[in-house]
């Protein structure tokens, strides 16, 4: 693992776990707005088939830099196992399902229903992994989840208001008005809830399988490994086939970008599950969704504002952030609280 070696490895395992999230949640938010202007013009499957290779092409060679594709082999068929279904469940089958949210209704609707894969993390992680939550992690989780809701509260507002607006007129007599993005609400929110299980279930199964071994990158070609053969497997079929040889090149960078972003978001991830809690990691991926409304005022403008509703979803993001980086036992310490205050922060469920 990229810590270890290090002179106090111990301590510096949270902040890096914090660290390694952290980067993930921005390159999430960058793959959020191209995926946004990517899908307008080309097709899901057409992504998916674009970007898988390219992710399992990444984390080869970052697992060859770093000495850790030698080390495959270590994984015990048990943990092969279940980061090849993470590949399957993740990569494959919640990409879709996000993607095709996305496609229906936008970024900014989106959004505020594949974040709720987080209570699907935090209860499996609870049950499975016997992680536990104290006063602070659940109010860090809190204002995590507030935050991108109200930084994306405003721009469902203006999406719902689109879909009901008149096209606008044309300042050219001879030249089509311009039609108003219309949301798929119904599509929308199936797909987008049968991403959030997707997406919440597969951190469980990638703490498991790479639990106790720092092999994260390693994991990460083995969960992509799987993804691709499964991609191969449904592009037998004509219809998938078809689609995806019907890519028009002015597509490509953005599905070029597309699988970098996001593949470069899944190695930060996964360097962070493999050395801090999933009740620490999955909350503060909550970033993500800030950082796609600020890139996606960059790279879709007319889809979005950028308001003080985003200011004020930061400041609560970062609040949540610290709560939930910070051991509610160093802060009885630090604090010298008084017992009553200790013990309401020192309390964990399950106890």
């Amino acid at each position: 693992m990229v810590w270890q070696g290090l002179p106090h490895a111990g301590i510096l395992r949270p902040v890096l776990g914090v660290f390694y999230t952290f980067l993930a949640t921005i390159t999430f938010g960058i793959n959020s707005a191209t995926v946004r202007r990517g899908v307008v013009t080309g097709s899901v499957t057409q992504v998916v088939v674009v970007s898988m290779p390219i992710g399992l092409a990444m984390f080869v060679a970052a697992a060859l830099a770093t000495g850790q594709f030698a080390r495959i082999t270590e994984f015990s068929p048990k943990a092969f196992a279940l980061l090849a279904s993470a590949g399957v469940v993740h990569f494959v089958m919640g990409r879709y399902c996000g993607y095709r949210a996305i496609q229906a209704m936008g970024a900014n609707l989106a959004s505020p229903v594949q974040q709720w894969s987080l209570l699907v993390t935090l209860t499996l992680a609870i049950n499975f992994l016997n992680e536990t939550l104290d006063v602070l992690k659940i109010i860090g989780i809190a204002l995590m989840v507030l935050g991108p809701s109200i930084a994306v509260g405003a721009g469902r507002l203006r999406a719902r208001s689109a879909a009901t607006a008149q096209p606008a007129k044309s300042s050219d007599a001879g030249a089509p008005a311009k039609l108003k993005f219309k949301p798929k609400l119904a599509q929308g929110y199936f797909f987008g809830i049968l991403c959030c299980f997707c997406w919440g279930s597969s951190p469980i199964l990638v703490r498991a399988g790479l639990e106790g071994t720092g092999l994260a990158l390693a994991g990460g070609v083995v969960s992509y490994s799987a993804a691709l053969l499964a991609i191969a497997l449904v592009l037998l079929l004509p219809a998938p086939r078809t689609d995806a040889r019907a890519i028009d090149p002015r597509n490509m960078k953005w599905f070029i970008w597309i699988g970098v972003t996001v593949c470069l978001s899944q190695i930060f991830l996964y360097l962070a599950m493999a050395i801090a809690p999933v009740t620490v990691v999955q909350p503060l991926m909550r970033f993500s969704n800030i950082f796609g409304v600020l890139f996606a005022w960059y790279l879709n403008r007319d889809h979005e504002v950028f308001d003080k509703s985003v200011l004020i979803a930061i400041g609560l993001s970062v609040v949540g952030a610290a709560a939930l980086s910070i051991d509610s036992s160093l802060v009885v310490q630090w604090l010298g609280l008084p017992p009553p205050v200790a013990n309401a922060l020192s309390w964990r469920w399950p106890g």
